[in-house]
């Protein structure tokens, strides 16, 4: 079968689709993860400072590596391209990627800029040249990778996985915005700002982020946001709670995490009317439409 007769959730259809080539796959790569773990573990527990480059780096150093051990393993047991993994399209579309990366930056920014000044939120100014830059050199390269791991795991490869197998494109997103919630259950800022809200705000957003990769026919732009959402947090505001402990340019500290789901919604919401603009997406009402054949903007 050519590939590009099939809908990005649907790839799965191109290649091996069986049961047994998925659970080979997960089976190879978290035992891979898991082992990496293992011997990571004590060595970061030696560190004194969980703000250390050091720790940072070998917190993500795992998700590196399950990035690419992931993409081996389903290429190999799929007998899929690797392209397929992460686009429906002829190539990766990089400036999506930069486009979504570069705008969840600057939205982010003016966002702390409304807190600072009209919600009279305290920011504490901490800058050090060379532990900054090191961050800075870190988040780019891992923190990146850590990202794009997530997303080709979940809005990639599950996403794909539950679409080829159902012939069901609604319920790609439905399952993947569950998983990436379950994936975020025991992240600190659930215990800080409430259960309930936090796993609002991680399933609204994994649900968001699973209907661009589906509109978009790729995971160019689910990638983009994920990387400048944790690069943000990670460079240059930090929080008490944040699971991504790191010596950013600022840190503040606040007492719901309310605004943060309106912001999320409203910057996602304007998202999408600028890439229907720009014709990268399809419109929403496409999600119900199961055709497999179907084109999409080049």
């Amino acid at each position: 079968m050519e590939i590009n007769k099939f809908r990005y959730p649907f790839l799965g259809l191109a290649g091996n689709s069986g049961f047994g080539a998925y659970l080979l796959t997960l089976m190879c790569c978290f035992s891979f993860f898991l082992l990496i773990q293992y011997y990571l573990i004590p060595a970061s527990g030696q560190i004194q400072s969980e703000y250390s480059a050091w720790y940072y780096f070998l917190q993500l150093i795992p998700f590196s590596i399950f990035l690419v051990l992931l993409l081996f393993f389903a290429t190999f047991f799929h007998r899929r391209s690797l392209l397929s993994f992460l686009t429906g399209h002829t190539g990766f579309k990089w400036k999506r990627t930069l486009f979504c990366f570069g705008y969840w930056i600057a939205f982010n920014a003016i966002i702390e800029l409304l807190n600072s000044v009209v919600f009279k939120h305290q920011y504490t100014f901490s800058f050090d040249i060379v532990p900054f830059f090191n961050l800075v050199a870190i988040s780019l390269v891992f923190l990146s990778a850590q990202s794009a791991a997530e997303e080709v795991f979940v809005r990639g490869y599950l996403l794909q996985a539950i679409c080829s197998n159902t012939n069901k494109i609604w319920l790609g997103p439905a399952g993947t915005s569950l998983v990436f919630l379950l994936l975020h259950n025991s992240n600190p800022e659930n215990e800080q700002y409430g259960y309930w809200l936090m796993s609002s705000i991680y399933f609204t957003t994994g649900l968001l982020f699973a209907i661009f990769t589906v509109l978009g026919n790729g995971l160019e732009i689910a990638i983009g946001l994920h990387a400048a959402n944790n690069f943000y947090t990670a460079v240059f505001v930090n929080f008490d709670s944040s699971a991504l402990k790191t010596a950013s340019m600022f840190h503040t500290k606040f007492d719901t995490a309310w605004p943060t789901l309106i912001a999320n919604l409203s910057g996602l919401l304007l998202l999408y009317f600028i890439l229907r603009k720009l014709n990268w997406i399809q419109t929403i009402s496409a999600i119900t439409n199961n055709t497999l054949h179907e084109s999409y903007p080049a």
